[in-house]
């Protein structure tokens, strides 16, 4: 399974609404997703970094968080890169599956045999042997649910900034923490026009 992670160009993660039987945010719950998640996020080995995209269903509308900027936002943006389109689109990710995103913690995912539990989060932690009892906490885990913060972070920021949440939801704290994080490339659309100095002063 991880050999053909590692061939993939990018993992998506679809991510289910609140419905009468569960949810919102199912597969952060799940272990195999959440090492989906960890080849996805961790794998410094590659030339290329693997992408990781989001996906949700809305009001009956699929929407997407796009590592990156996508064909058909530049198809739109007809020459004018883009950045705009995609902040425009992801604007529209619900509330609710964002919050989880917001506080995933990966290490207290499941899976329906225990086995596949156990090996996973010793492969995370890279903890040999496999089959020994996986430990509560490890930098590994921190790793990669700050990094998928950070991700709905990102997203949620020009949403967040519209309804005055930034804070509410932790966001400059959040992308404080994703000691990876070494570049920052944002854009607010239309949400630039509700920019202000205390609004710009959460960056720093």
């Amino acid at each position: 399974f991880y050999k053909a992670v590692q061939l993939a160009k990018g993992v998506l993660l679809i991510l289910d609404a609140s419905t009468p039987f569960g949810g919102p945010a199912t597969p952060f719950t799940r272990i195999w997703c959440a090492f989906e998640e960890h080849v996805a996020l961790t794998d410094d080995g590659r030339k290329v970094p693997m992408l990781l995209d989001i996906a949700t269903c809305h009001r009956g509308v699929a929407q997407v968080l796009t590592d990156g900027i996508c064909e058909a936002d530049e198809k739109e943006a007809d020459g004018e890169g883009g950045l705009d389109i995609k902040s425009e689109r992801e604007a529209s990710f619900p509330e609710n599956v964002l919050a989880k995103g917001l506080d995933v913690h990966l290490e207290t995912a499941q899976a329906s045999v225990d086995t596949d539990r156990i090996h996973i989060l010793n492969a995370i932690a890279e903890k040999w042997p496999l089959d020994g009892v996986p430990l509560e906490d490890h930098p590994n885990y921190h790793l990669v649910n700050q990094r998928l913060r950070c991700i709905f972070a990102l997203a949620a920021w020009p949403l967040a900034l519209s309804r005055k949440k930034v804070q509410a939801m932790r966001l400059p704290a959040i992308l404080k923490a994703d000691t990876k994080l070494t570049d920052l490339n944002f854009t607010f659309g239309s949400s630039y026009k509700r920019l202000d100095d205390d609004s710009l002063h959460q960056f720093i």
